[in-house]
C-alpha cells in the first residue's frame, strides 16, 4: 500500500506536475483526499474531454498535466488532438479489467509491488512522454493508495 499524500508529492516535487483534472471516481478517493493548493492546481471537470482539454491547455502553458480518469471515461476521450498534435498527458486510472488503450501504460499494485515499483512506474512513463509526446497511462490497483 502507498501512502498517496507522499505519492502526490513525488509527482508533484520530482516529477514538476502542476495542473490536474479530471472526473471524481471513488477509486482515486485517498489520492483526492490528499490534494493541496501548495502542491498543484486542481479543476475538476464535467466529463473526459473537458478534463483532456483542460491538461492540454496547461501544457501549451509549459506545465505539465495530469488527469484523472476511470477507464470508463478513458475510453471515451478522442486522444487524436493529443496524438496528432503530440500533447502528452499523464493519467491516473484504476485498472478494472483486460482492455486495450491507444497509448503507453504501466500497472501497478499486485502484492509484490512497493511503494518503489510506483515511483520507477512514473519515472518510466514520464521519460515515454518526454520522447514521444504522447499521453501514458499509470493504471493502479483499487486499494493501493491509504
Amino acid at each position: 500500500m502507498v501512502k498517496a499524500k507522499e505519492f502526490l508529492q513525488f509527482l508533484c516535487s520530482e516529477l514538476e506536475y502542476r495542473f490536474f483534472s479530471g472526473i471524481p471516481f471513488i477509486e482515486a478517493k485517498p489520492i483526492y483526499d490528499n490534494m493541496t493548493r501548495e502542491l498543484m492546481h486542481y479543476v475538476p471537470a464535467a466529463n473526459e474531454n473537458i478534463a483532456v482539454s483542460m491538461a492540454n491547455g496547461a501544457w501549451v502553458s509549459r506545465f505539465k498535466a495530469c488527469v484523472l480518469l476511470s477507464l470508463e471515461h478513458i475510453l471515451k476521450v478522442d486522444w487524436s488532438f493529443n496524438q496528432s498534435r503530440k500533447i502528452p498527458v499523464l493519467v491516473l486510472s484504476c485498472f478494472t479489467g483486460n482492455v486495450s488503450v491507444p497509448f503507453s501504460s504501466v500497472f501497478v499494485g499486485s502484492e509484490t509491488e512497493y511503494e518503489y515499483d510506483i515511483k520507477s512506474a512514473l519515472w518510466h512513463l514520464d521519460d515515454i512522454m518526454e520522447n514521444t509526446s504522447l499521453p501514458t497511462i499509470l493504471f493502479f490497483k483499487e486499494g493501493v493508495f491509504k
